[in-house]
């Protein structure tokens, strides 16, 4: 058998380990794994890293990364025994939501004894903060900091939301695809989504390529967020039960994690990126720059539009409510003055789930009011009303062939002239 790693081949197996113990990136490769590196596999795993990232990570080669994973999370990998691709999101959101709490309840009644026996009755221990942070919601006109590090609150809100707020971005993508699916043939697209908390925006993004699979290299996703409180949300309803694996197998999709406080300009000195992605997305967050920030710096979030490509796409895309009418307006003089094309702005009020599919089981008082009842109470989201707008970045100026040279030797003068 022939190995191959660096550029070498290696007919026997002992010079090929001895060769890959004496390298700098994937000396650990055939070591027995301890708990420790187990417990840090998992943990960036569930993250979001790719195979590739936890190889560099581990300095381990990436059969061996995938060997552990599906010894250690085989339910994750069970999908590859299928012949057919396997979609990674159900076409009913709210009910791959529930199964997935269902899931994590399980979990939790095998390591605590504390937790309630029944999922129903552990619906049910739900409901106050369900109230409370609904109540809370509505006080603040839609526009409200929770609490979002605690686990109950972030399961409120994947409950509420998350069947909703998927529908944003998938719509704005395909209103550009056709040019988002030519333009970057057999590249890497690169997509930044920014405070995405949750992320529903995976789904919509998901959805999207496996409906207009294109002929790219890969789909890297960039998550920029202040703090990541919402790795448990995340790990649980997004990339739980196989689905990282299978948007990472089926869809070339890839997940990089940044941390960034938007509303600082120290950070946003720091975000020095320029004409890398394709995509950019602010989806339900442009309120927070306006509360949390003075009526002049409150703007500084869009200086990361300097990180799009010529011609590429920022997509901003609210929830329609008045706290977030004032960043519309900025967004609006941002595009204006920097000479961005406005595509696409527009409101929509959508239906995102039927009476008819709404799981019972998150009904008749178990946390939600029967959804063909007129009681008090908390209802499932069955409409999202948003306003989205879609900016085209202007191109690049380039200079005229035959002028470059001249070009670049009077902007030389000049600037010897002013040093002068």
């Amino acid at each position: 058998m022939v190995y191959k790693f660096n550029g070498k081949l290696f007919t026997d197996f002992n010079d090929y380990k001895t060769a890959l113990k004496e390298s700098s990136n994937r000396f650990n490769s055939y070591a027995r794994w301890s708990n420790k590196e187990d417990e840090a596999l998992l943990k960036a795993y569930d993250k979001g890293l790719s195979v590739k990232q936890l190889s560099d990570i581990h300095k381990r080669r990436g059969s061996g990364i995938r060997s552990r994973l599906k010894k250690l999370r085989p339910e994750d990998f069970s999908f590859e025994n299928e012949s057919l691709p396997q979609e990674v999101f159900k076409e009913n959101i709210l009910h791959q939501v529930v199964e997935d709490l269902q899931t994590l309840h399980r979990e939790e009644l095998s390591r605590r004894e504390s937790t309630p026996k029944t999922f129903v009755s552990y619906l049910r221990s739900l409901k106050p903060e369900l109230e409370v942070f609904s109540e809370a919601i509505r006080n603040h006109k839609g526009d409200v900091r929770m609490p979002y590090i605690d686990q109950n609150t972030q399961i409120i809100y994947c409950l509420k939301y998350l069947h909703a707020y998927w529908h944003q971005i998938y719509d704005a993508l395909n209103l550009i695809k056709k040019d988002l699916l030519t333009r970057n043939v057999r590249k890497d697209l690169k997509i930044a989504l920014f405070c995405a908390g949750p992320a529903p925006e995976i789904i919509g993004i998901t959805k999207f390529f496996e409906e207009n699979f294109g002929d790219y290299n890969s789909v890297d996703i960039h998550l920029y967020d202040q703090i990541n409180e919402w790795d448990f949300a995340r790990k649980n309803f997004i990339f739980s039960n196989g689905k990282k694996r299978l948007m990472e197998k089926n869809l070339n999709i890839n997940f990089y994690f940044h941390q960034i406080d938007l509303t600082n300009l120290f950070d946003l000195d720091k975000f020095n990126l320029s004409n890398f992605y394709d995509v950019i997305s602010f989806q339900n967050c442009l309120g927070e720059f306006s509360q949390s920030s003075s009526d002049e710096s409150s703007e500084n979030f869009l200086k990361v539009l300097k990180s799009l490509k010529p011609e590429s796409y920022a997509i901003f895309s609210e929830r329609s409510i008045s706290g977030t009418k004032q960043n519309i307006e900025r967004i609006h003089n941002y595009a204006s003055t920097k000479k961005y094309q406005i595509l696409k702005d527009f409101s929509e009020q959508k239906l995102v789930i039927e009476k008819n599919d709404i799981p019972n089981i998150i009904c008749n008082g178990n946390l939600f009011n029967d959804p063909n009842s007129y009681s008090s109470g908390e209802y499932v989201m069955e409409t999202n009303k948003f306003q989205t707008l879609i900016l085209i970045k202007p191109k690049r100026k380039i200079i005229p062939g035959g002028k470059n040279k001249q070009y670049r030797e009077t902007r030389l003068q000049r600037m010897l002239q002013k040093m002068k």
